[in-house]
């Protein structure tokens, strides 16, 4: 159990985890506990639903999340639907949950149908999405973001890279800097002191464009921040958080209103955090697949 560990070995296992350091000892049992318990809840969801085929039908993604907060109705809710199939293969399902951000919520399962072709008519029956004020807004996630975290969040942080370093013709602070960037211990710790942590994003990795948008609305808000129109900056407050999904509990949505210069300013910041994370996976895709990039790889660690 977390409680029955020292604070060095408490926060040894949290910066494995990729999670803050900082805090009192409760706050570090709690922090670490949760992160166990989240795992495991993964691995429970894994077994009984079986694993996600989306990128596996051509090219198309069977795998769709929305988001939808309301600061006047106090709605903070997602919706999920994917196509699964069994660990055991020949079988699909197509699995939906509900409810608020943060919160397991409610799931259903329907099938599981023998033929893929079934499955996918089902979910294609249940997935015909059109946009609507106050309604459900789909998140364009990026797939190649979340496998390339999971890639570097299972290295262990003391692994060791065998490719040792050769010449290159590389101007040699041009070098310098794409090792720099490309160093995946001081970019998690970076993101880790600004209280980033990967695992939390209720609505898993965002693609640039959402991310965008949320700037956007940032913007608007920005443009009507001084002004006495409560109403105005609710509407705005509300299309953020559903492009930006924030894991809110059961909190007063009223309370959490973007209206004051300095909320706005840590929500800027959150979205450049954001951006500059997904710019850095992206990078990291090829790190392995270009000569330069080999160069440097015994620095990532």
């Amino acid at each position: 159990m977390a409680s029955n560990l020292k604070v060095d070995q408490l926060r040894a296992k949290l910066a494995q985890c990729g999670l803050s350091t900082a805090g009192t000892d409760a706050t570090l049992v709690q922090r670490l506990e949760e992160a166990v318990e989240e795992e495991n809840k993964k691995s429970v969801g894994s077994k009984k639903r079986g694993r996600d085929v989306g990128s596996n039908i051509g090219n198309d993604i069977y795998d769709a999340r929305l988001n939808q907060t309301n600061i006047e109705d106090n709605s903070n809710d997602f919706y999920v639907i994917q196509l699964l199939e069994s660990d055991g293969g020949g079988e699909c399902m197509v699995y939906d949950r509900w409810g608020r951000v943060g919160v397991k919520g409610q799931d259903t399962i329907f099938g599981p149908y023998n033929l893929q072709d079934t499955a996918i008519n089902e979910f294609e029956q249940k997935w015909q999405f059109t946009s609507y004020p106050k309604c459900y807004t789909w998140l364009e996630r990026d797939y190649s973001a979340n496998q390339t975290e999971e890639s570097v969040v299972h290295e262990k942080p003391d692994s060791t890279i065998n490719i040792q370093p050769q010449n290159t013709k590389l101007e040699p602070r041009v070098a310098k800097f794409l090792s720099l960037i490309c160093n995946i211990s001081m970019m998690k710790q970076v993101m880790m002191e600004i209280g980033y942590n990967a695992n939390k994003l209720p609505l898993g990795t965002l693609s640039k464009s959402t991310i965008l948008k949320g700037y956007d609305v940032l913007k608007r808000i920005a443009d009507v921040i001084h002004l006495p129109d409560r109403r105005k900056l609710e509407q705005l407050s509300g299309e953020f958080y559903t492009v930006i999904p924030h894991d809110f509990g059961f909190q007063k949505m009223g309370d959490l209103v973007i209206d004051t210069p300095q909320k706005l300013k840590l929500k800027l910041e959150m979205v450049i955090i954001f951006h500059v994370h997904i710019t850095h996976l992206a990078l990291l895709l090829f790190r392995t697949s270009t000569f330069e990039f080999q160069l440097f790889s015994y620095q990532l660690q």
